[in-house]
């Protein structure tokens, strides 16, 4: 007998792609769908669609087929839906699970669905970590971008007998950040996304405080034009297993007996970061976490060929490797016998 196991295209891949980083995952999973040999239609969000538009015009220009790369733009409740209710073969989202879920309800006839949703990204710092080094990078996947990340930080827990040392150092390194015009290389942060995006960070930060949160820096609009707002580090007594995808990084303070259930109390799993000079105690923590990318003493270590994805509520799938490409590929299983099958004469 012969088994050969045959990989195909879908056909048409849909990819519909958040306002923070188009152009990256425009390649991410452009290059992967059409390495496997599908076509695709890539709709932008209406936050993000400029620079896609522009690298269309380039596209354009390429010798291929005509048809082969689509990109549409339009509102996501519109166009985004009317694609996920289309007959395209396989559907890429790229967003928040909110979102993701008023989607889902649009698809109409079965097709394979990757997505990497929301995600409540959890930095560990134990007592024994480098603390300055720590600080530095916690910051970075604060407040980069304003917090409109993926792999942002939401939380940070740092153990009690470094706490207020590690806050100390963690204040003081939010305090360097320059708020201003994005295209000034001075610049730390720029402004959020929209009017009602800085409207949801101001009503979340009050919210906060009502419910007994301490401000520990920031907290305020920044300016009368623009939408600007301060880098803010917020203090919490329970844990808060919300996506904040803004420039709010809430902190607590954790005994070591109690960080497995803190970490796997965690809903979604797509990053956590581990800061701590015992290797052997932060791998067993990585290799039990249900997260897709853990850290140790690092963050935003990625690579063309290591997969990037989430676990539970943070979706399903992988971009990047070997991983992103299968995804836009289906196996077929070619049997062939030289002899009887392994069936013949069964009944007589």
């Amino acid at each position: 007998t012969l088994d050969i196991i045959h990989y195909e295209p879908f056909g048409i891949a849909g990819i519909i792609l958040p306002y923070n980083v188009p152009l990256m995952l425009f390649a991410f999973h452009t290059a992967a769908a059409l390495a496997a040999g599908n076509a695709v239609i890539v709709k932008p969000s209406e936050f993000g669609s400029l620079s896609l538009l522009e690298l269309a015009k380039y596209v354009d220009k390429l010798d291929f087929p005509k048809g082969l790369i689509n990109i549409i733009t339009g509102r996501g409740h519109i166009i985004g839906k009317a694609l996920a209710a289309s007959d395209i073969d396989v559907l890429s989202f790229t967003g928040s699970s909110e979102s993701f879920k008023r989607l889902f309800e649009s698809i109409k006839t079965p097709k394979k669905v990757i997505c990497e949703l929301s995600g409540v990204n959890l930095a560990v710092v134990f007592s024994d970590a480098a603390l300055e080094e720590a600080a530095e990078n916690v910051v970075v996947s604060a407040f980069m971008k304003q917090g409109q990340m993926c792999i942002n930080t939401s939380i940070c827990l740092a153990e009690e007998d470094i706490y207020e040392t590690f806050l100390e150092i963690l204040i003081e390194k939010t305090e360097k950040i320059k708020v201003g015009n994005p295209i000034s290389s001075l610049t730390g942060m720029g402004p959020l996304r929209s009017k009602r995006h800085l409207e949801e960070v101001i009503d979340k930060v009050e919210q906060l405080k009502n419910n007994g949160a301490k401000i520990l820096k920031g907290g305020n609009k920044l300016g009368e034009e623009g939408y600007f707002f301060e880098p803010t580090i917020i203090e919490v007594e329970e844990m808060i297993y919300e996506e904040c995808f803004n420039p709010i990084l809430l902190v607590k303070k954790f005994k070591e007996s109690e960080i497995e259930e803190l970490i796997e109390g965690n809903p979604t799993g797509l990053v956590l970061q581990i800061w701590s000079k015992d290797i052997k105690k932060a791998n067993n923590l990585a290799i039990c976490a249900q997260y897709g990318t853990v850290w140790i003493n690092t963050f935003a270590q990625m690579d063309a060929s290591t997969p990037f994805g989430g676990f539970k509520q943070s979706g399903f799938g992988r971009t990047l490797g070997k991983w992103g490409l299968f995804e836009y590929l289906q196996p077929k299983h070619i049997g062939i016998s030289f002899s009887k099958s392994e069936v013949s004469g069964w009944f007589g």
